[in-house]
């Protein structure tokens, strides 16, 4: 897996790049994670149907590097259980985009600004808190104008 995964991925969203990665060439495969908790695909079925999945779960290795996907300002350090501060991740704002990444140990703070392919963390290992039966993977949330907007409907080569 690629090291710029997660900047391509939501640079897609709004960039249409020509160069997807920051120096490590062109992405192959963008792996979805499928695994015996559930599918990691938008609008996936949660707790039994009472809710539905807000985001896309891309399969990474744990320490893997996350780049900036957009320009903006890092609005958020998330914490997105409330039981652990264990896991993090990174909230972006950018001209009306806002990318959130979970799983992401963040190498930025509150208030920085980034610039598209900057380092923003590295990815966590999130099986720790499911054990094995979970695919280790970074979550991408995309809201453009504060709906919440499917990523793999502008992705290129996914497979699930």
């Amino acid at each position: 897996m690629k090291n710029a995964i997660i900047a391509a991925i939501i640079f897609l969203l709004v960039m249409k790049p020509k160069k997807l990665t920051k120096g490590t060439g062109p992405l192959d495969t963008l792996k979805v994670r499928m695994d015996a908790l559930g599918s990691g695909l938008f609008g996936a079925r949660r707790d039994g149907g009472k809710r539905t999945h807000k985001g896309l779960d891309l399969v990474t290795t744990p320490g893997e590097t996350v780049y900036a996907p957009i320009s903006g300002t890092v609005s958020r350090i998330n914490r997105p259980y409330k039981d652990t501060d264990e896991y993090k991740g990174v909230t972006i704002d950018g001209d009306g985009v806002q990318v959130k990444l979970f799983y992401v140990i963040p190498s930025v703070k509150v208030g920085d600004q980034v610039s598209t392919g900057d380092k923003v963390g590295e990815s966590q290992k999130i099986s720790n808190r499911y054990s094995d039966a979970m695919t280790d993977h970074v979550h991408i949330e995309v809201l453009k104008n504060g709906k919440h907007t499917d990523p793999i409907k502008f992705l290129p080569n996914v497979s699930v």
